[in-house]
């Protein structure tokens, strides 16, 4: 037995049926993440897929465009 705690876009309801979710908002405050690179520095192609697809992910949880 065991409890954790996830980012709500880690939680898949098909994937995760076995978890039991309960909203925190309450009590712990929401957050901000941010990426950071140094502009003028080579970013490597998969680096580039991967914030592309973080941008995303943030985009279709928060409902926005």
């Amino acid at each position: 037995m065991g409890v954790g705690v996830i980012a709500r876009m880690a939680y898949d309801e098909v994937a995760d049926q076995d978890l039991v979710v309960r909203d925190l908002a309450h009590i712990i405050p929401s957050s901000i993440t941010k990426i950071a690179y140094l502009k003028h520095n080579y970013l490597p192609l998969y680096s580039q897929h991967f914030i592309a697809e973080l941008v995303l992910a943030a985009k279709e949880f928060s409902g926005g465009a």
